[in-house]
């Protein structure tokens, strides 16, 4: 019998961020509770993620835009020193069935135009704050949000689709094509308008997404 995966959650129930609301701006921070996995047999390292770290995103999304209308911008960052978001936990996957795969991509690219859903049609400007690695997944997380900045001290780097290592190129579009694992990836979501990235210094990383 195939274990039920419950959806409902709300933020005293988080594990794996952290909201703080602050003068009409949202901190989304992402510390993920490496041993708070969906399922047994693996651990959740370097800010990876399963879909329980995806519900959480998914719900703090939905709730910023229509429970605090308030909110003009999201900036979105993590706890981790010179780590990101290193993307799907892999062991997960290997774990997974190929049904789960597929609905588990599927979901985590809705949220991800969810988010974009709510800058074109809410006025929630959300803003990546990149502090060190970002890899599969986490590239694409960037790539939803309006603005991308980068620590200027050559350990901000993207992993992008092709496996090179590189600064995220100026002007990369949002909504760039997603697809389930083994999948196609169906229309383009997105406008002609690309990701702003800026570089800055770490210590003001912080200051300026602010």
């Amino acid at each position: 019998m195939t274990d039920v995966i419950d959806f409902r959650t709300e933020p005293s129930r988080y594990k794996h961020w952290k909201l703080a609301l602050e003068n009409g701006v949202a901190y989304l921070t992402m510390d993920v509770n490496e041993d708070g996995g969906l399922k047994p047999g693996y651990k959740l390292k370097l800010n990876s993620y399963d879909l329980g770290v995806d519900i959480e995103l998914a719900d703090v999304v939905q709730r910023l835009r229509f429970e605090h209308p308030e909110i003009g911008a999201v900036v979105i960052r993590s706890a981790r020193d010179r780590v990101f978001c290193s993307g799907a936990n892999i062991n997960m996957l290997g774990l997974s069935t190929h049904d789960h795969k597929v609905n588990f991509c599927k979901f985590t690219n809705e949220t991800r135009m969810a988010i974009e859903d709510a800058t074109d049609n809410s006025g929630q400007s959300y803003i990546c704050s990149i502090n060190g690695i970002a890899a599969g997944g986490g590239y694409e997380l960037a790539l939803a949000c309006d603005q991308i900045l980068l620590a200027d001290d050559g350990s901000s780097a993207v992993r992008d689709a092709l496996g090179t290592n590189e600064t995220a190129p100026a002007g990369l579009p949002r909504g760039r094509p997603r697809a389930p694992l083994g999948g196609r990836a169906r229309g383009h979501r997105g406008g002609p308008r690309g990701a702003r990235r800026r570089h800055v210094r770490r210590r003001v990383l912080q200051d300026r997404a602010a």
